[in-house]
């Protein structure tokens, strides 16, 4: 109706819809990345190392992305998400969450224009975010960008099960039914990932050989990486990176000027948190996982 469209006009909704499909057109060259990894695995200092490149712009923990897959699940299930009370969608429900399903790429892609800047949006060659709980909703970010890449993190599992402990104030058996949750969440879903799509590293190698580190994963994202951005990202790797928030520029800073300790001094906590029975037992629960990714740390059978 005539009426709707003046309205639409007068709030400025066709504008803004022409402005977030530009918005998206000027990513549409840059290709989406994603940082997977548990809790306390070192996926908030990795998002920042790999933001700090001037081709990439990785946020940490944005969320966009986690709910919309928790929206559109909800309305297949009948349960609109935001709702402040219990009531079922009564009809195109499906339809409904079919649309969003559609838009998410449209969405998402337009809001990282749009935070990046015009500026900056013109040399991006990646964009992506760091989310623990990605492990929920990994089949929708392989609908909805086919041609991401996935850098997927592990961490020593006891000295995972000693952070999660220390940060929840958890006991750490609390800790490790965390860990074993979204670990074998993460374990499953990582494995639909195209191999090609998919790069796995450990925390250890990350903060104990850095360069190196840094140096294979730009190869594999083809990115040229000059001799600054690495003295850059070796400076920051010096700051917690829970200590740093991004300003309204874009940069970040510390949060107190106590944050100057190395990141890799929480590699191998658990030898000195843990006692040799306790760490044996979650040695034992742990095997495989240390098996697959911690090889040489497993004492052969028989000997």
């Amino acid at each position: 109706m005539a009426w709707k469209a003046a309205l639409l006009r007068r709030l400025g909704i066709p504008t803004q819809l022409s402005e977030l499909a530009e918005q998206a057109r000027r990513l549409e060259g840059a290709r989406p990345l994603f940082v997977l990894g548990t809790p306390r695995s070192g996926t908030t200092l990795l998002a920042r190392l790999l933001d700090a490149h001037p081709a990439a712009f990785v946020t940490n923990e944005n969320g966009a992305l986690v709910q919309m897959h928790y929206a559109i699940h909800a309305m297949r299930a009948r349960r609109p998400a935001g709702l402040p009370y219990e009531i079922e969608s009564k009809e195109f429900h499906d339809e409904w969450a079919e649309w969003l399903d559609v838009l998410v790429p449209i969405l998402v892609r337009g809001f990282y224009a749009r935070l990046a800047g015009p500026a900056r949006t013109a040399t991006l060659r990646l964009w992506g975010d760091k989310h623990p709980h990605f492990d929920q909703c990994l089949p929708s970010l392989l609908r909805w960008f086919p041609q991401a890449r996935y850098v997927y993190i592990v961490r020593h599992p006891l000295d995972v099960i000693c952070s999660i402990a220390a940060m929840n104030r958890w006991n750490r058996a609390e800790a490790f039914e965390h860990w074993k949750l979204i670990t074998e969440g993460y374990e499953r879903q990582v494995a639909e990932i195209p191999e090609p799509a998919l790069y796995v590293l450990r925390y250890e190698d990350l903060v104990g050989k850095l360069r190196a580190t840094l140096e294979g994963i730009f190869h594999w994202l083809a990115l040229d990486t000059a001799e600054e951005t690495f003295q850059a990202m070796t400076e920051l790797a010096t700051i917690p990176a829970h200590a740093l928030v991004r300003t309204a520029d874009g940069s970040d800073t510390a949060r107190a000027p106590e944050a100057t300790r190395m990141q890799g001094s929480g590699a191998g906590r658990w030898r000195e948190a843990m006692g040799a029975e306790e760490a044996a037992g979650y040695m034992r629960e742990t095997h495989g996982f240390i098996e697959k990714y911690y090889p040489e740390l497993v004492t052969p059978r028989g000997a």
